[in-house]
């Protein structure tokens, strides 16, 4: 009996070793295999078949290049929108994992990178949503069937990105940033520490540089960005222009819900606390446009509240030279008319120089 057990016992541990042998052999040949051209190939095919058909619309992938189960590359990835347009397209697009649990259902994504990438947003004519809408329904389902990994990306580098929105239904203005025509080239930066939790997303950006048609230029931004469905929150950011340079420690955007956005002027509640900064005037012009014929330097410092249709601004510094400034409290109701506003004006001191009179 005592020979039959040691018996069994060994042909389980046999049938244990040949069986983890074959596990690892088939494992080694799988690392192989998927760094062939052909499979590559293969998989390229079946992911472009595979989100065409999920996506309603034509997605092609030129190439994936995989390196183990660490890294993977997708070459020349084109999804059009639903009407045949270009809606992302992207001639390299990679990634790196730093962990992976299937049981947990948990991934890691050490960074990724999106090179010369193109996104085309855009609102077609008498459309009340954006070309990109078929895609944002598709991962909000509440179908979890397929798929319902958890995901954290460390790091995304952005390189030479070029993103545009346009929005037909609205025509474009003569000068400033259009928010319904905006056409960003050159962006460049970092995106740290992407995570999404019950509803908000939160990230924080480095080293971003732009630049907007409109002239606008941005040489360097970084903020920790947090976004859920009532506010938009930027803080510690720090803004660097060719002429100008903002600190400003905490700025949201506040509403009541997304609807709110497209009645930016008047439903959005604004807080913004702003260390001393200098600010150029030809830079604030891109956002209001009557400043356009002024390029003056200012300092300013201090915190705003209210909507742009109606703020209020404490604690405010405001210097035009080191002889001409003015500090207190500044009221102004009815922008962006700006003909038509009222300022209303708490001064605490006001000084100035018929000199610096004269240079204005």
């Amino acid at each position: 009996m005592g020979k039959i057990i040691k018996n069994i016992g060994k042909g389980i541990l046999k049938f244990i070793g040949l069986t983890f042998e074959l596990l690892l052999f088939l494992a080694i040949a799988f690392i192989f295999l998927i760094r062939t051209l052909w499979f590559q190939n293969v998989i390229a095919d079946y992911v472009a078949s595979y989100y065409s058909e999920e996506f309603g619309t034509s997605v092609t992938v030129d190439q994936v290049k995989i390196n183990g189960l660490e890294y993977a590359e997708i070459v020349g990835l084109h999804i059009k929108d639903l009407r045949g347009d270009t809606l992302i397209y992207s001639p390299k697009f990679s990634g790196s994992l730093a962990m992976l649990s299937l049981n947990s259902k948990f991934a890691i994504l050490k960074a990724i990178n999106s090179e010369n990438t193109r996104v085309k947003l855009q609102k077609y004519e008498g459309d009340s949503t954006t070309n990109m809408q078929f895609l944002l329904d598709y991962f909000a389902s509440e179908d979890t069937t397929n798929s319902n990994f958890k995901i954290k990306i460390k790091e995304i580098n952005l390189l030479n990105v070029h993103f545009t929105f346009d929005n037909w239904n609205i025509a474009p203005i003569p000068y400033g940033l259009d928010y319904n025509h905006l056409d960003i080239k050159h962006l460049y930066g970092k995106v740290n520490s992407l995570r999404n939790r019950n509803g908000v997303t939160t990230f924080s950006l480095e080293n971003i540089t732009l630049l907007e048609k409109s002239g606008f230029q941005l040489d360097g931004m970084k903020c920790y960005f947090l976004a859920s469905d009532k506010k938009i929150k930027f803080e510690n950011l720090k803004l660097t222009t060719p002429f100008s340079n903002l600190d400003v420690k905490g700025l949201s955007f506040n509403y009541r819900d997304y609807a709110d956005l497209a009645d930016f002027t008047y439903s959005i509640l604004i807080k913004a606390d702003i260390q001393a900064s200098r600010l150029n005037l030809k830079d604030l012009s891109y956002f209001v446009p009557v400043l356009k014929d002024f390029k003056n330097n200012i300092k300013i410092e201090g915190k705003l509240n209210g909507t742009v249709n109606n703020f209020n601004i404490k604690n405010l510094y405001l210097g035009v030279s080191p002889v001409t400034f003015y500090t207190g409290e500044v009221d102004i109701k009815g922008l962006p008319d700006i003909e038509n506003s009222l300022i209303y004006l708490n001064i605490d001191r006001l000084q100035t120089s018929a000199r610096d009179l004269e240079n204005m």
